[in-house]
């Protein structure tokens, strides 16, 4: 059977409010959904695809940390590291539907074990004790229902074709103040991973699914801002864009394991700090020391900005990133696009 629109598709789902994390949180039925899946990544009235773009992050303590607006007036420094990343058995089809949805769901997966763990570990007067309300707690619960509710139909459209949750690492968490850090940071990747995705998609209706997860990210997104007293709500007017690696590479430090392989390999990590850019050595970087490395400023829609990388690795944050969650690569090419060959570590 073929969908032929999302109130279709949310139709077929008892719809569930229950918040379980680590696994759907409603029993997939295999065979519909999963023709379902097939043919609509098979149609081939579908509208065309094309991928890459860039995005904006805010800070983590994660190995790889999110450049925030406070930066903007100063200088950013850079340590990138030969961080294990996941080496794929299989290819990652980015023409594919069937493993874009994938690739969503093991996002959606981990939004919603992040919500679910840290919540469990961070009680109501955890929050008292920060000095951020109490009801907050139970708004940001909600926000955990709604990552829920996106695994549960992202994995009743691919049937079969599903994968199964990660096992996750969010060590760094410890506090209030670090989980909506990292929540924040996570709301922010999930926007520019559905942007930089949304015309790869080929099939109508799982281009309207990711249209309609995206907005509610932002919207969680500026909800945490607003929870975290940050000085701007919505603290710039576009959102940015991110490619497949480049997202994959955010959401890595926080998988340990992956009982199934999403075809996808993390770049190198990069860290930014307010002061200075240090580059760290790695079999990437350390074995060519004539090479010309970039620092690439993804910011909006409005194009990137290059920055040669100076010897003492510290750059000034162009001018034109005003404000926001921005993303920094280390290339060794300053022209566009960035494809994944150009890329020598990050973002960050």
């Amino acid at each position: 059977m073929k969908y032929t629109s999302v109130a279709a598709l949310v139709a077929a789902l008892a719809v569930s409010t229950s918040f379980v994390a680590a696994s759907p949180v409603l029993p997939r039925q295999e065979s519909t959904a999963s023709s379902a899946a097939t043919s609509a990544a098979s149609d081939a009235s579908s509208a065309t695809s094309t991928t890459d773009s860039a995005s904006s992050s805010s800070s983590s303590s994660s190995a790889s940390a999110a450049a925030s607006s406070s930066s903007s007036t100063g200088t950013s420094s850079a340590s990138s590291s030969a961080a294990s990343s996941t080496s794929s058995s299989s290819s990652f089809n980015r023409s594919s539907d069937i493993d874009i949805l994938r690739y969503a769901l093991t996002l959606e997966n981990l939004e919603a074990a992040f919500y679910n763990q840290s919540l469990t570990n961070l009680s109501a007067v955890d929050f008292e004790d920060a000095g951020v309300n109490s009801s907050y707690r139970d708004q940001i619960y909600s926000i955990g229902q709604d990552e829920a509710a996106h695994v549960s139909l992202l994995s009743f459209a691919l049937g079969n074709e599903t994968l199964q949750p990660c096992t996750y690492n969010f060590s760094s968490v410890t506090d209030v103040p670090s989980f909506l850090a990292t929540a924040r940071l996570l709301e922010g990747v999930g926007i520019s991973a559905y942007l930089g995705a949304l015309t790869s998609i080929s099939n109508a209706t799982y281009q309207l699914i990711a249209a309609a997860i995206t907005t509610v990210e932002s919207r969680h997104q500026t909800a945490l801002n607003a929870i975290a007293m940050a000085p701007n709500f919505v603290p710039a007017p576009y959102d940015t864009p991110l490619n497949f690696t480049e997202v994959y590479s955010l959401a890595a430090p926080y998988i340990e394991s992956c009982p199934m392989d999403l075809g996808l390999t993390a770049f190198p990590s990069l860290t930014l700090t307010p002061t200075n850019l240090s580059m760290g050595n790695s079999s990437s970087n350390s074995s060519s020391s004539n090479t010309t490395y970039y620092v690439a400023f993804l910011s909006g829609v409005v194009g990137t900005r290059f920055v040669e990388l100076p010897s003492n690795m510290t750059v000034n944050v162009p001018s034109d990133i005003s404000g926001g969650q921005f993303y920094a690569l280390l290339t060794h090419s300053n022209s566009t696009p960035i494809t994944d060959s150009r890329v020598v570590a990050g973002p960050a």
